[in-house]
C-alpha cells in the first residue's frame, strides 16, 4: 500500500446533510482536485456511505479497521 500524501479528519456536530456539505470546499481547500483520489473511512454507519458516495464520488471508501474487527470477532470467524 502506497504511503499517504495527507491525512485529514473531518468531525462535526450536526446533521448528516449540513456535514456532508463541508467535505468538498474542506477538500478542494486542502488540494484535492479529483475525488477518485481520496479515501473515506467509516465506522460502517449507512448515511456515511450514502454521504460519500453523493458527495465524494469515485472516492475508496474503507471500513476502519477497528470496526472491521468488531464484525470478524463478533461472527466468531477468527480461528
Amino acid at each position: 500500500m502506497p504511503e499517504a500524501s495527507a491525512v485529514v479528519s473531518f468531525a462535526m456536530i450536526a446533521a448528516s446533510k449540513v456535514f456532508r456539505r463541508s467535505w468538498g470546499p474542506s477538500l478542494r481547500h486542502l488540494g484535492a482536485t479529483a475525488f477518485a483520489a481520496v479515501q473515506a473511512r467509516g465506522d460502517g454507519a449507512s448515511w456515511i456511505w450514502k454521504s460519500v458516495e453523493r458527495v465524494l464520488p469515485g472516492c475508496t471508501q474503507t471500513l476502519d479497521i477497528y470496526r472491521a474487527s468488531e464484525r470478524l470477532l463478533c461472527s466468531g470467524d477468527l480461528r
